[in-house]
């Protein structure tokens, strides 16, 4: 039996909204027919939201592989289902990727760049390229030297939905 029918007929055979109130292993009773109906509400919405969000992942996950066989060198891709004539559900799949200086080649690329790391290396508990550091390892006149060092790796998908 699912949760939402469970609830409906725990609702309507609910014996006028008795309640018990357990407080530092105390217990009394009280009548609160709205409260009843709220908390077994809202038990079984948070069921059904553990249980959708794992279909909602299971989804998610296809239409992320889905959208990777649309894209070459573009970041995102709008899926648009129509529904009728005036109605259309949208959902933008967004990629994004960091380049990232593993810690094992820091070192390299501090004596490849000298003054110039510091403006061109972000910081953290990561060593993030810049833009500008990107296109220098991708440029044919550096012959791939910095290009070894930095590792690109995917961002997770944003995928989000618009209904019109």
């Amino acid at each position: 039996m699912g949760m939402a029918k469970l609830l409906q007929e725990v609702k309507t055979e609910m014996a006028g909204g008795k309640i018990v109130v357990k407080i530092r292993g105390k217990e009394f009773e009280i009548v609160d027919e709205k409260l009843a109906v709220a908390i077994l509400s809202a038990f079984v919405i948070k069921e059904d939201m553990k249980r959708l969000e794992k279909v909602y992942q299971e989804y998610k996950s296809y239409i992320v592989e889905e959208a990777k066989s649309f894209l070459k060198e573009a970041q995102t891709v709008s899926f648009i289902v129509p529904i009728d004539e005036k109605d259309k559900v949208e959902c933008k799949v967004t990629f994004g990727y960091e380049y990232v200086i593993p810690p094992e080649h820091v070192e390299e690329v501090k004596a490849i760049l000298g003054d110039k790391f510091e403006a061109l290396v972000n910081v953290k508990t990561e060593y993030r390229a810049t833009k500008k550091l990107v296109e220098m390892a991708c440029d044919a006149d550096n012959r791939g030297e910095l290009a070894k060092y930095i590792e690109i790796k995917e961002k997770s998908p944003v995928v989000s939905f618009a209904y019109e």
